[in-house]
């Protein structure tokens, strides 16, 4: 009981500035950034952890660093995902468009 009722000083204070979600998994990590706190789950009663509990991360994002911290320090890199998309947008409108003609043909087919 000891640790949830000394641990609500930082649960107050958490504004959540960064989430993360596992596609893997149920859980966020939800962080706030200024203040270099973490929270594990998407509850307000949750624990919220200190940089300095952690001896170390790393966040991976299709095998490019996110997010990593040694310690105090959380060091957040660009994700260059928006770019790819953005870069593959002519081939993924394509996909939508042949996924729309594809149903339509589908229900012509069923009201046949």
């Amino acid at each position: 009981m000891g640790l949830f009722t000394s641990n609500k000083r930082l649960q107050e204070t958490f504004k959540e500035s960064i989430r993360l979600v596992s596609g893997y998994a149920t859980e966020n990590l939800l962080i706030d950034k200024a203040k270099g706190l973490f929270r594990l789950k998407d509850e307000e009663k949750a624990l919220v952890f200190e940089a300095s509990n952690f001896v170390s991360f790393r966040i991976l994002e299709d095998d490019a660093l996110l997010f990593e911290s040694a310690g105090n320090d959380l060091k957040c890199y660009k994700s260059h995902i928006p770019e790819r998309v953005k870069s593959m947008s002519a081939e993924i409108s394509q996909i939508v468009i042949q996924r729309q003609m594809y149903e339509q043909m589908e229900r012509m087919e069923r009201e046949r």
